[in-house]
């Protein structure tokens, strides 16, 4: 089973987004075919990486999401993708792709 593992902060100015030292929030989730949001929430401006490892996994972001296998974005076994900025209470929502 895939994993997906989020990371939840703030990004650091100077003209390229680089994350802060230390996240705000991490989680990591073991994805099914089930659509599986986050315990954590987002603040106001965070940045989100979404990692999978062991599979492809479709997300979602919102304040009550819903992740939809094979629709919506998709992230590839091994990758990443950073999106934000979040808002206030945002959360991730995972399945299997």
């Amino acid at each position: 089973m895939p994993t997906a593992h989020i990371r939840l902060g703030g990004a650091m100015g100077g003209g390229a987004p680089v994350y802060a030292p230390i996240p705000n929030a991490t989680e990591t989730i073991t994805t099914s075919a089930t659509s599986q949001q986050s315990t954590k929430t987002a603040k106001a401006g965070d940045y989100v990486r979404l990692t999978a490892r062991g599979g492809d996994i479709c997300f979602a972001i919102g304040q009550s999401p819903v992740a939809v296998a094979g629709s919506g974005d998709v992230v590839v076994a091994g990758s990443s993708i950073d999106l934000g900025p979040l808002s206030q209470n945002d959360k991730i929502a995972v399945i299997d792709a």
